[in-house]
Formats: structure tokens, sequence, C-alpha cells
């Protein structure tokens, strides 16, 4: 397998979904109209200590867990030591669709998941987190049922 480093870009584009939504298509095709997070709040994850809020004051600090998680997969992959960029948060200046998202995380999550520690890094934590938060905005989620015991339509 190998892996690479994602663009900053890239991380902008999961930093600024988990801060305010995603594009939702069906309001508006304009590149700023945004989906909330189902659940009426702002994007969080749990850390293995506490749980994290994603906002502009800590923007930097997660980018900067994505960038140093994916060089640390790239740099066990290719047995290097290259150090990590300092990151800045820069608005993307457009929200991604729900599957365009989940896209992303996969992809992020693929070039990242190289090194030892991946299984228990919080830059993991917030990929499966935000994954699943965005996996529960497609259409149809809310309204299927939790659990199935017989078929809920003709097979």
């Amino acid at each position: 397998m190998s892996c690479y480093i994602v663009s900053t870009y890239q991380i902008d584009l999961m930093v600024k979904a988990a801060m305010e939504g995603l594009q939702d298509a069906r309001i508006s095709p304009a590149p700023h109209a945004t989906k909330k997070w189902n659940y009426g709040g702002s994007f969080s994850f749990y850390d293995g200590k506490s749980r994290v809020e994603i906002t502009r004051d800590n923007a930097n600090e997660i980018g900067q867990m994505l960038l140093d998680a994916n060089y640390a997969s790239v740099n066990a992959r290719y047995k290097e030591a290259d150090l990590s960029p300092k990151y800045t948060y820069k608005d993307p200046r457009q929200c991604l669709t729900i599957p365009e998202l989940l896209k992303c995380i996969d992809n992020y999550k693929y070039q990242a998941c190289e090194f030892e520690n991946w299984e228990t890094c919080k830059a993991r934590m917030f990929c499966n987190s935000l994954f699943k938060s965005t996996a529960t905005m497609v259409d149809g989620y809310e309204a299927a049922p939790w659990g199935f015991s017989k078929p809920v339509r003709a097979v």
C-alpha cells in the first residue's frame, strides 16, 4: 500500500465541515448553503479523555493534529523522519456535500493509517466520529428502523 501527504486544502475542508456543517444541494446549489449537524449543535468528538468541540478557536490545533498523523503515516511507511509543517486553517470557501465529505474522510484515513499508534490516536477518533456524524445526514437515515427483526419491505 502506498500513502502520501494530503493537501492542507483537504484538511481545511474537513475542519470546515466539522465547524460549519455540509453543503445541502436540496437547499441550494450555492457553495455556502449548509446543512447543520442533525443533533442541532456543532460537531464534537471524544478524544479518549474528553469531548472536543470544533470551533474557530481550535481549528489550527485540529488541522495540525490531522497533518501530524498524516506525516507520521508517511514517515512510518517509507522509513522517513520528515517533520510536518505548521498548519494554519484557511477557509476553503466551499462546503462539501455528504458524499464528498465521506470520501474525503476515507481518503484521509487511508493516507494516515500506517503508523503504530493510528488505532488509538486522536486524528482517527476525529475521523471516525466525523464519518459517523456525516453518515447520519444521508437522506432516509432518520426514518430508517433502528433495528431489524422482520423485512421492512417486500422481498
